[in-house]
C-alpha cells in the first residue's frame, strides 16, 4: 500500500480517556504533595514513587476494572476512518470500521448498513486536509520531541560513563574511611569510590554498578572531618534505590514531555529524597551545623562550574536553601511504620482503580447509541442471518464449488473410485467416471463446474509421477486431458465466459502462482506470483481476483483485489490479523472472509469498489473451528465444512514377559485447552513427558511438560510460529527446540531456561531437516535430502562446527537417537521400493548395519526406538484402526509382536527404560453447514 494513498482522521475519544486519567492522577498527587510539605519527607517520596507506578498501571487496569461513565458536554466528534485512496468520503456513523467490529456472539444478524458514499470534493480545503491527517501530525510532533529528549538522556548517560572512566581510584586512606562508614551505616549494596578533578560536588551514579564520584579536592586532609557526612548522604541514596526511581522519572518525562504536571515530578521526588538523606547524614555526623556548612560550601562551589548531567548530585545551588531550612526544623524523618505504609498503598490502589474505571461519555454519544440500536433492530428484521447444519451425506470427502444454480456439488466417491455430481438437497449421485474405463484409475480432487454447468474440471492423481488436469462433460461424455501437471493445482475455478480455468500452482514452500489455463488447448497464462499460503477467488463476473497478501516475515496478511484487465490491485482488508478469503457476493460488491483479529477465526464481510472508500469490515458470525469453504451460490448461500480436531496424548505400559500393551484410560494432555495436543517426547529420566499444543486460530505452537509423578502439567515455552523437534536437559531445567516455518524453511534452534525463562538462540542453519539433540543439549543431529543424496550431520551447538556422519543415495526415515547417544536408528527404503530395513548408524564412525527387513506402508510412521539396554529396536506398524508394536533383537534378528493399541495412533515414543509408551490419538468432528442472508441487499 502506497503511504501517499493513506489519509487519516483522528479519533479524539480514543486518547482523551487516557489523558484524562493521567491528569487526574497528577492533580491528586500534587494536591497531596502540597498537604505533605510539613510532614515527614518519606511520605512525599512514597507519594511520587506511587505516581510512577500508577502511570504505568493505568493502561493495564483500564481493561480490568468495571467501567463507569461520566457525562461531558456534547461537541464536535471526529469519526475514525482508514481510507485507501486520496479522495475523502463523507464519514458516517453507519459505516462500521475495523476498530468497531467487535463480535457479539449472541447476535448472528448483520449489524451494520452501508451508506452510499457522496461525491468527492474537488476543491482543495486546507483545514479539511489537516483535519484528515491530524493523527499523523500529532504523532509526528510527539515522536520528534520524545526522540529528542530520549537522545539527550542517552547522550548524557554515555557522557557520564566516559566521565567515570576518566576518574581515578580514591586514595587508600579515603577508601578505608568510606568502608568504615559503609559498615557503620549498615549499607550492604556494593559500591566503588573514585575521584575526579573535574567535579565540584559528589555524584552517585550507575544503576547496575553504583559508583560514588568524589571531587579530588575532598581527598585532602582539610576535608577529613566532613567526608563521613558526604558518604552517609550518598549511601542513604543508595540504600533507598533512588537511582532507579530517578531513571524511571526521567523516562516518564520523555513520554509525557507535553504534560505540564509531569515537568516538576522529578524535582519533587529528588527534593524529598535529599531531605531524608540530609537528616540521615547530619544525624550520623552528630552535628547538624557542621553538615549545613558543608552543604552551603558545596552550593557555592557549584556557581563556578556547572554540574555533570546524570546521576544524583549531592548539592545544587537551586534547592540548597530549602534543604538548609529543613535541617533547622524538627520534622521527623524516621522510617514509616509498615501499618501506615500499608494504609497509604491501599488508599492509592483504591484511588487508582476508581480513576482507571473512568470512561468519559459525550452526551451526543448517548443519543447516537440509542439511534444505532433502533437501526440495528430494523436491520435484524430485514436481514436475519440463517445458519443450518446439513447432513454429512451432502458433501463427499473431497469436493468443489457448487453449481451456479446451487443444485449440485462435484466430488469423488472413494468407495467406488468415481468422479460424481452429488445433488445437494437429495444426496443423489450422477456418475461421471464409469468403472469400466480403466484408463481413468486414480483419485480426483479440487473439482470445479463451469458457469453453464456443462463441464467439470478436476485434478486427477494417478501416482506421484502422473498428475493431470482433466475436463469431463456433466453427462459423463468426453472425459479428456487438458494439461499434464508437475504440481498440484489448488482452488480450481472457471472464468465467467467458460473459456479459462483458474487455479494456483504451488511452486515451492514459499511461492505459488495464479494462472489461467485455456479450456480449449491448455495454454497457461501466469497472473501473479504470491505466497504459497494464500488462495484466490474470482469475482462472479470473472474480472477480478481476491486473495490474501502476505508481508515478508509476517504470518498476518491483508486482502487485496486484482483487476484481471489491467493487473491493478485494490486493498480491501489490512494485514493486522490472519485473514482468509472465502468468496464473493453474487453481485460482486462484497467479499466474505474470516479473521482472527478477535482471537478466533470469525466470519466477516467487507465491501469492494474500485473507487475510494473507507476500509470497513462487518462482523457476521463467531467461529472457533477450522473452516473449509465449499462455495457461494448465485443466491448468496455459503456452503462450508467445520472441522474441529481434538488430538490428545496418551500413555501405556509394555509387559515384555507377556508381550502385551496396557493403555491408560485418560489422556495426559486433557488439562491443556487447545485443539491439537500431540508429538510427545520423553525426558532422560523417564519421569516427564513434553508435548506440543497448537493454537489453530493464531497458528502458533507451545510446549508443555507433564510429570508422571505428581500428574501436573505446565507450559514451558512461549507461543512461537512452528516448533519441530525438542529435548529436555537431564536435570529438566532447560529445553532446546527447533523453530521452523513453512515460508522460512531454515530452522532456528532455541534454548530456554525453564526456571528464569531466558531464551537463547543457538543456531540458524540453512536447509537442515528435523534435528535430534544429544542428552546434554550440546549437539544436534540433522539431515538433508537433495538431488537424491541423503546426508546425516552432527552439529556442535557451541562452536557451530558441522561434521558429516553418513551419506546414502536413498532417504532414511524416522531418525531417532539412542538413549546413550551412540547410535541413530532409522528406516531405509529399499532400492526396489518394497520392504525396507531398520538401520543402525554409528554416530562416531558413520558405519551402519541393517538389522532386519520391514515392510512399511508409510515409512515415516514406524517410529523405531533403540531401548536403553541396546539389545532391541521397538517399532510399530500403524494402521487407521490399530497400532501393532514389534520388537526385534539386534543380535538374533528375531521379531516379536508386543501387542496393539486400538484406534488410529501417531508419534509412538518409547521411554528410555523401554517399559512405557507415549503416543498421539487423533480425533476430530467434521460438520457441514450452509449460511444464508450474509450480504446486504439493495
Amino acid at each position: 500500500m502506497n503511504p501517499d494513498e493513506i489519509g487519516w482522521s483522528f479519533e479524539f475519544s480514543s486518547i482523551f480517556p487516557f489523558l484524562l486519567k493521567v491528569s487526574l492522577v497528577l492533580v491528586v498527587a500534587w494536591s497531596a504533595h502540597l498537604c505533605l510539605r510539613r510532614c515527614n519527607p518519606r511520605w512525599r517520596m512514597l507519594l511520587w514513587r506511587s505516581v510512577v507506578c500508577s502511570l504505568i498501571l493505568i493502561p493495564v487496569l483500564s481493561g480490568m476494572v468495571p467501567v463507569y461513565e461520566v457525562d461531558f458536554p456534547a461537541g464536535n466528534r471526529f469519526i475514525e476512518q482508514f481510507y485507501l485512496n486520496d479522495e475523502t468520503p463523507v464519514a458516517s456513523s453507519s459505516v462500521n470500521t475495523l476498530s468497531s467490529t467487535t463480535p457479539n456472539p449472541s447476535n448472528s444478524s448483520i449489524q451494520e448498513e452501508i451508506v452510499p458514499r457522496s461525491e468527492s470534493v474537488t476543491n482543495f480545503n486546507l483545514l479539511s486536509w489537516v483535519h484528515q491527517r491530524s493523527l499523523v501530525f500529532i504523532s509526528t510532533l510527539w515522536s520528534i520531541f520524545a526522540l529528542f529528549m530520549a537522545f539527550r538522556l542517552i547522550s548524557a548517560s554515555f557522557k557520564l560513563q566516559r566521565f567515570i572512566k576518566r576518574a581515578k581510584p580514591a586514595p587508600t586512606s579515603i577508601i578505608q574511611q568510606f568502608h568504615n562508614v559503609t559498615v557503620e551505616t549498615g549499607c550492604t549494596r556494593p559500591i566503588s569510590l573514585r575521584c575526579s578533578s573535574e567535579l565540584m560536588t559528589p555524584i552517585l551514579c550507575g544503576l547496575r554498578n553504583p559508583v560514588l564520584l568524589l571531587p579530588e579536592r575532598m581527598t585532602e586532609a582539610s576535608y577529613g572531618s566532613e567526608l563521613p557526612g558526604v558518604f552517609a548522604h550518598e549511601l542513604s541514596h543508595l540504600q533507598s534505590r533512588d537511582l532507579w526511581w530517578v531513571a524511571g522519572l526521567q523516562w516518564l518525562q520523555v513520554v509525557f514531555w507535553f504534560h505540564p504536571l509531569v515537568w516538576r515530578m522529578r524535582w519533587a521526588h529528588d527534593h524529598a529524597c535529599d531531605e531524608i538523606c540530609d537528616a540521615f547524614a547530619a544525624d550520623y555526623m552528630g552535628n547538624t551545623q557542621t553538615y549545613s556548612k558543608l552543604l552551603a560550601q558545596l552550593a557555592l562551589d557549584m556557581v563556578s562550574r556547572p554540574p555533570v548531567y546524570g546521576g544524583i548530585t549531592m548539592a545544587t545551588k537551586s534547592d540548597v536553601r530549602k534543604r538548609l531550612e529543613f535541617l533547622k526544623t524538627s520534622i521527623s524523618t524516621f522510617p514509616l511504620t509498615k501499618k501506615s505504609v500499608g494504609a497509604f498503598i491501599s488508599v492509592t490502589l483504591l484511588s487508582l482503580f476508581s480513576i482507571a474505571g473512568l470512561q468519559p461519555l459525550m452526551q451526543s454519544d448517548k443519543a447516537m447509541a440509542g439511534e444505532q440500536a433502533t437501526e440495528n433492530d430494523m436491520k435484524k428484521k430485514r436481514q436475519s442471518l440463517i445458519v443450518r447444519q446439513l447432513s454429512m451425506d451432502y458433501f463427499p470427502e473431497t469436493y468443489g464449488l457448487p453449481s451456479r444454480d446451487g443444485r449440485y456439488v462435484p466430488g469423488f466417491d472413494w468407495d467406488d473410485m468415481k468422479v460424481v455430481l452429488r445433488e445437494i438437497e437429495t444426496g443423489n449421485v450422477i456418475d461421471l467416471t464409469p468403472k469400466t474405463q480403466s484408463e481413468y484409475t486414480g483419485s480426483a480432487v479440487h473439482l470445479s463446474l463451469s458457469p453453464d454447468g456443462k463441464t467439470l474440471a478436476y485434478y486427477w492423481l494417478i501416482d506421484s509421477e502422473n498428475e493431470e488436469l482433466r475436463l469431463v462433460n456433466t453427462d459423463g461424455t468426453n472425459n479428456r486431458l487438458l494439461l499434464k501437471l508437475e504440481t498440484v493445482p489448488w482452488n480450481i475455478q472457471w472464468t465467467n465466459d467458460g473459456q479459462y480455468v483458474f487455479c494456483s500452482f504451488i511452486e515451492s514452500k514459499t511461492d505459488s502462482r495464479f494462472v489461467l489455463i485455456s479450456a480449449e488447448d491448455g495454454t497457461i497464462k501466469t497472473l501473479k506470483t504470491v505466497s504459497s499460503r494464500t488462495g484466490g477467488y474470482l469475482s462472479p463476473d470473472g474480472k477480478c481476483l481476491a486473495y490474501g497478501s502476505y508481508a515478508s516475515g509476517s504470518k498476518n496478511n491483508g486482502i487485496v483485489v486484482m483487476s484481471l484487465e489491467d493487473q491493478k490491485e485494490y486493498p480491501v482488508v489490512s494485514n493486522a490479523a490472519v485473514n482468509d478469503v472465502y468468496g464473493w457476493s453474487p453481485d460482486g460488491k462484497w467479499i466474505l472472509f474470516s479473521s482472527n483479529r478477535s482471537g478466533t477465526k470469525d466470519f466477516y464481510i467487507s465491501p469492494f469498489t474500485k473507487q475510494s472508500r473507507p476500509e470497513s469490515a462487518i462482523f457476521i458470525k463467531k467461529n472457533s473451528s477450522l473452516v473449509t469453504p465449499v462455495g457461494i451460490t448465485p443466491e448468496g448461500k455459503f456452503y462450508y465444512q467445520e472441522y474441529m480436531p481434538n488430538n490428545n496424548v496418551y500413555t501405556a505400559s509394555i509387559d515384555w514377559k507377556t508381550k502385551t500393551v496396557q493403555e491408560d484410560s485418560d489422556p495426559i494432555s486433557q488439562s491443556v485447552i487447545a485443539a491439537v495436543k500431540w508429538r510427545p517426547e520423553w525426558s532422560t529420566d523417564g519421569n516427564h513427558i513434553t508435548f506440543r499444543a497448537d493454537d489453530l486460530n493464531n497458528d502458533t505452537h507451545s510446549l508443555y511438560l507433564y510429570s508422571l509423578q505428581d500428574k501436573q502439567t505446565r507450559k514451558i515455552t512461549p507461543d512461537v510460529s512452528r516448533i519441530r523437534r525438542w529435548r529436555l536437559s537431564p536435570d529438566n531445567k532447560e529445553i532446546v527446540f527447533t523453530e521452523q516455518t513453512a515460508d522460512v524453511p531454515n530452522p532456528v534452534v532455541h534454548r530456554i531456561n525453564l526456571t528464569t525463562g531466558a531464551n537463547e538462540t543457538l543456531l540458524k542453519e540453512e536447509h537442515l531437516l528435523i534435528p535430534q539433540y544429544s542428552s546434554d543439549l550440546k549437539k544436534a543431529y540433522a539431515f538433508t535430502w537433495r538431488d537424491a543424496q541423503f546426508k546425516l550431520f552432527e552439529i556442535d551447538l557451541e562452536t557451530k562446527k558441522k561434521r558429516t556422519i553418513f551419506e546414502d543415495t536413498k532417504e532414511n526415515h524416522s531418525l531417532r537417537l539412542s538413549p546413550d547417544g551412540k547410535w541413530m536408528v532409522c528406516y531405509r527404503q529399499s532400492d526396489q521400493g518394497e520392504a525396507g530395513s531398520l538401520r543402525l548408524i554409528s554416530i562416531e564412525t558413520g558405519e551402519h548395519q541393517d538389522v532386519c527387513q520391514v515392510k512399511a506402508g508409510n515409512p515415516k510412521s514406524l517410529y523405531p526406538h533403540l531401548v536403553s539396554d541396546g539389545k532391541y529396536i521397538v517399532y510399530n506398524k500403524g494402521q487407521y484402526d490399530n497400532c501393532v508394536l514389534w520388537r526385534v533383537n539386534i543380535d538374533t534378528k528375531q521379531k516379536d509382536k508386543l501387542g496393539a493399541i486400538k484406534g488410529w495412533v501417531l508419534h509412538v515414543r518409547v521411554s528410555p527404560s523401554g517399559d512405557k509408551l507415549s503416543y498421539t490419538k487423533p480425533a476430530s468432528v467434521t460438520t457441514n453447514w450452509v449460511m444464508e442472508n450474509i450480504f446486504p441487499t439493495e
